[in-house]
């Protein structure tokens, strides 16, 4: 038998979610706050002037594992610890 690999629609990826949720409830139940099984949430740092200067994009899922996505720092401050200080925070979130 021969198969392809190529690049997902949205609708495809949304599938193959769906999937591995459905099969992670078969295997291990949790108990969902409207239907939700991953919650994602992003923090920010921001300067004294209120500008945006590093973001994280996270989500923690019903069966306690966390993800996280994005991390961002604007070039300007990096390497001054700014993404260790965030990261640090949403674990944690995480944790409790």
């Amino acid at each position: 038998m021969n198969f392809e690999i190529t690049r997902c629609s949205s609708e495809e990826a949304d599938f193959i979610d769906d999937k591995i949720v459905e099969y992670n409830l078969q295997k291990v139940p949790a108990e969902c706050e409207n239907n939700r099984i991953v919650y994602w949430f992003g923090k920010k740092m921001t300067d004294e002037n209120g500008k945006i200067v590093a973001g994280c994009l996270a989500a923690r899922t019903v069966w306690g594992t966390a993800e996280v996505s994005i991390l961002w720092v604007d070039e300007a401050y990096r390497k001054q610890g700014l993404g260790s200080r965030l990261l640090a925070d949403v674990e944690k979130d995480f944790k409790e």
